[in-house]
């Protein structure tokens, strides 16, 4: 039971376009949120850590979770030194979208590697190659055609609208609009300057809000004005991941933000992310992540994108992308 993925022909990349091929396919697991989790120990109690997978190293390397669908599939490995990707079941959500994508660069690079199967079926590669077009730059044609395909749009390309993923709403949810994935929730890529991700206006309008309260909490810790006592970072990730479940901080972020615990910045993001996770109303809307059922990529995206959970894990994107950090929150 399960959904697999299987190619009927060669993957064997020739050494001269190994450097392309790594290359494309760390901007396919980068961009498409693919990431492995890391654990950190604490007295009664664990976390776990994003780790976005970094193939500069030249090492092989295992990836199990999303960033968008917030689920851990069976472990996936991929290898640069000989540019060979293995996976096992991957689900039908965004981990298998991608993986179909990473599956369809052989395809792109190797013409007559065979046909790409999901469970003994063919796989058109139209639509992922569109994705890759969009992402990569290239202008990689329809199948069976001269024709390059239009890019297809990160949001649109993981866009999930089946009948499945909308069903069984509790009823709180039942007049509820469907929730899909759009750039507000892919802030850890935003970069100056690019069109990859575009911050909506009230996006915007809430990092300058989260800004204005950061500053005040910053200035009462350094001029001594009645300052709240920051609590510890892992005993919030710790809450969160209890109450909001599947949110995580990204590895970089936390290691950052230990290293300068001390400092009046840090202290005021972690007393604001407390805030945050034990903000009423963030409470009340995120407690219907408990419905979800037994299986995560089973569920309802309307109650996965509740906006209690999605407002803390936005802040936590944040925080890890520095340079989003630094145009907002100037530290």
């Amino acid at each position: 039971m399960g959904t697999f993925v299987n190619f009927t022909g060669d993957m064997s990349v020739p050494e001269e376009e190994m450097e392309l091929f790594n290359r494309y396919m760390q901007k396919i697991l980068d961009i498409g949120g693919i990431m492995d989790l890391s654990r950190v120990e604490l007295d009664f109690d664990e976390i776990f850590l994003l780790e976005p997978v970094d193939l500069s190293d030249g090492e092989k390397h295992s990836f199990c979770f999303n960033y968008f669908e917030d689920c851990v599939l069976e472990t996936a490995n991929y290898d640069p030194a000989v540019c060979k990707l293995e996976t096992g079941k991957i689900g039908r959500g965004e981990f298998g979208r991608v993986m179909l994508a990473a599956y369809t660069l052989y395809q792109c690079i190797l013409p007559d590697c065979g046909d790409l199967e999901v469970n003994g079926e063919k796989v058109e590669r139209d639509f992922s190659v569109g994705w890759l077009n969009h992402i990569l730059g290239t202008g990689y044609t329809k199948f069976g055609s001269a024709e390059a395909m239009p890019p297809v749009t990160t949001c649109k390309f993981l866009k999930r609208d089946g009948a499945m993923e909308f069903s069984n709403s509790p009823a709180e949810l039942a007049f509820w609009p469907r929730r899909y994935l759009t750039d507000d929730e892919r802030l850890y890529w935003w970069t100056e300057g690019s069109d990859e991700v575009k911050l909506s206006d009230e996006m915007d309008a809430w990092l300058k809000e989260m800004a204005v309260k950061h500053k005040a909490i910053s200035e009462d810790i350094r001029y001594r004005r009645n300052p709240s006592k920051a609590p510890d970072l892992k005993t919030v990730l710790a809450k969160i991941d209890e109450y909001y479940e599947h949110v995580y901080a990204f590895c970089s972020m936390y290691d950052e933000f230990m290293e300068n615990r001390r400092k009046a910045d840090y202290r005021a993001a972690v007393i604001l992310l407390y805030q945050l996770q034990k903000d009423e109303a963030n409470r009340a809307s995120g407690r219907i992540i408990k419905q979800r059922g037994m299986f995560w990529d089973l569920g309802n995206q309307n109650l996965i994108r509740n906006d209690g959970r999605m407002t803390v894990k936005r802040f936590l994107a944040v925080m890890a992308n520095t340079k989003l950090r630094m145009k907002y929150f100037r530290f």
